[in-house]
């Protein structure tokens, strides 16, 4: 039978995102990271436990926590790879905690042991998750948000960033214009129930091109509405607006269904349970590394899974101009309200809980 419109519609676009957004993840991490004024859990048993504890915690179907933690998994996480031990890994990066860094490295084991990784990319995903060590990979939610915040909301139009190669068009003096970036063939082709290839097609490839841009305007606009706005200031959230649309978007873009589901970037503030299944016994994690101790926690697996003479393959990426995130965080943070930042950390509550944050 074949699919509907909407629903072969949004697999050709998830698709298409995940090949376009994949490489964000590339800026901002670093093996050596900035262990001042932040407290994390050092032994690998407790941090497991902690996050044991709080899954069976909300474990009754009655919990409010029940629906977020414990939907069964539909995949190992939003974005995985393997790494060919023995035993075999299977590490969940949620987007701005380094996911390029840990593909480079499997990337290179794979070309080291080429039949084990085949092997593994063979399987479907359960039956894999039986046999290999599960990992998850995180870091300071409170820090993340603002190294999203620097990369996309600070200052969208910066020349010198790299997603400007890839996305130009709201940036010229065209798209700068209030309404330029227009509605997405993909509103257009669900209103109209349009199921022709060629209609689906070019929906995708309009929100492979314009679909960002098209984001990160209408949030503008919302929040910016007047006409005639200098082009030198457009599309530069502070962080207290950023910290809003997290908080409030959900009600303010209630009418904009378009903002409230576009995955490409949201992704990279979405929470870590959203990103990695962590509660579900498929999928627990044996190893919880944190990016504050990123070379002792991958000492630790690599010895584990007897790979460890392959540390140096681990890639020292580079961070953000301006300083890592780390280091900056107080000074973005302290730009918000008591009660701002309560809402905030209520967002991302089960993250910081679940990892000992």
């Amino acid at each position: 039978m074949i699919l509907s419109s909407v629903r072969r519609l949004s697999y050709a676009i998830f698709i298409m995102l995940s090949l376009s957004y994949s490489y964000l993840s590339y800026v901002d991490t670093v093996i050596h990271h900035n262990t001042q004024n932040i407290t994390v859990i050092q032994n690998m048993s407790d941090r497991t436990a902690l996050l044991s504890r709080v899954c069976e915690s909300s474990s009754s179907p009655l919990h409010p926590d029940h629906p977020s933690l414990h939907s069964p998994p539909s995949g190992p996480g939003v974005e995985t790879v393997l790494l060919p031990g023995s035993p075999p890994v299977s590490v969940c990066i949620p987007h701005k905690v380094g996911s390029h860094a840990w593909g480079e490295f499997s990337r290179s084991l794979a070309k080291l042991y080429p039949d084990r990784m085949e092997k593994l990319q063979s399987m479907d995903w359960r039956s894999r998750a039986a046999i290999v060590k599960k990992v998850v990979v995180v870091r300071n939610p409170m820090e993340r948000l603002v190294s999203a915040y620097r990369m996309i909301f600070m200052d969208w139009c910066d020349p010198n960033k790299f997603i400007r190669k890839k996305w130009t068009h709201i940036c010229s003096e065209k798209g700068l214009a209030y309404g330029a970036a227009g509605n997405s063939l993909v509103e257009k082709v669900k209103g109209k129930g349009d199921e022709s290839v060629v209609s689906v097609l070019s929906a995708v490839y309009d929100e492979y091109l314009y679909g960002p841009d098209r984001y990160i305007s209408r949030i503008w606009y919302k929040y910016h509405p007047g006409l005639g706005q200098k082009s030198d200031s457009m599309f530069k959230f502070s962080f207290p607006e950023f910290v809003r649309f997290l908080v409030n978007g959900t009600e303010e873009f209630a009418d904009d269904p378009y903002v409230l589901t576009h995955q490409g970037v949201s992704y990279h503030w979405a929470p870590y349970w959203q990103e990695c299944p962590v509660c579900s016994s498929i999928t627990r994690p044996d190893y919880i590394i944190h990016m504050e101790t990123l070379s002792k926690d991958l000492a630790t697996l690599l010895e584990d899974t007897q790979l460890s003479q392959h540390m140096d393959l681990f890639p020292h990426t580079h961070s953000q101009a301006g300083g890592h995130s780390s280091s900056l965080s107080s000074s973005f943070l302290s730009q918000l309200s008591d009660q701002q930042l309560s809402q905030l950390y209520g967002k991302y509550r089960l993250d910081h809980q679940l990892f000992g944050y």
